[in-house]
């Protein structure tokens, strides 16, 4: 009997950028059967993302940040995992130009100014792909400019993400990770240059295995869903795995089961495919 859905947004959940009906539809119907349902994203998650994709609507909890940040159905933080302090003045030393976007609880924290991380962002192909072009007042929200060393390690990181452009710096900050891999991982949702950095003990896997503690709910309740390098702690730790066909190689290999793709809803109509065999049970 599964009681718990876990379930990667992007390229897993959903088809788009954001949440449609098919998507509402499957969390309502698994929230009427008193099952719980579980958002596990690499996306931050603040209060004004989860309201600008409606999910503030549905008692679900959301492992955000790859599992740095875990909020209950009142979307409230019950769990936290900071980036510690040595490793974040080192990597400062180290590596002074670049753009990290340090991120905290409330807010995205960059030495930088606003007119250079802009310039930073538009001169990147990947990055520049990535923009929300619908919202990007919604994107820049939550960014604070000019911020110094102090200010930052005061207010707490919990997750770092950037873009290496050069590749002798790319490598060398590879190198860099390589040695400093007992502070943190880098764990992507692909491999295309883009860092995104927590704790070393911090992955989806683990912050999942966290809150079915809490709820009292076994691994083998669990049904999980992902498509990406952050979600193979995920689909490798849990025996109910299911990767949508559009997923990594390594993704569908983690996983128990290759579904549709997302883009014809094969999470959505897998988990109703799960819901109706326990009706008849």
């Amino acid at each position: 009997m599964i009681k718990l859905f876990a379930s990667d947004l992007d390229g897993t959940l959903l088809k788009g950028r954001n949440p449609d009906d098919p998507v509402y539809d499957i969390i309502e119907r698994v929230l009427e059967q008193k099952k719980y349902f579980v958002i596990a994203t690499g996306r931050l998650m603040y209060p004004e993302h989860i309201k600008a994709i409606k999910f503030d609507k549905y008692p679900v909890y959301i492992i955000c940040m790859n599992g740095a940040l875990i909020r209950n159905p009142q979307k409230e933080i019950i769990f936290r995992k900071k980036i510690n302090d040595p490793f974040l003045m080192n990597m400062f030393k180290e590596f002074p130009a670049v753009f990290f976007e340090l991120i905290g609880e409330k807010n995205i924290y960059l030495k930088q100014t606003r007119e250079e991380f802009i310039e930073h962002v538009v001169s990147s192909e990947l990055r520049r792909s990535k923009l929300p072009r619908d919202n990007l007042f919604l994107f820049l929200k939550n960014f604070l400019f000019e911020c110094n060393e102090k200010d930052i390690l005061n207010e707490g990181i919990l997750k770092i993400n950037c873009h290496i452009d050069d590749p002798k710096e790319n490598w060398r900050f590879r190198e860099f990770l390589e040695s400093n891999k007992e502070s943190v991982v880098n764990s992507p949702f692909e491999s295309n240059g883009i860092f995104e950095l927590t704790d070393s003990t911090v992955n989806k896997g683990h912050s999942l295995g966290y809150l079915i503690d809490k709820l009292k709910i076994n691994k083998d309740e669990v049904a999980v869903y992902g498509d990406g390098e952050n979600d193979l702690s995920m689909l490798r730790q849990f025996k109910n795995s299911y990767a949508p066909q559009n997923a990594i190689k390594e993704a569908k290999r983690s996983a128990k089961e290759v579904i549709e793709s997302c883009d014809a809803y094969g999470v959505p109509k897998h988990i109703h495919k799960i819901l109706e065999s326990q009706d008849t049970c």
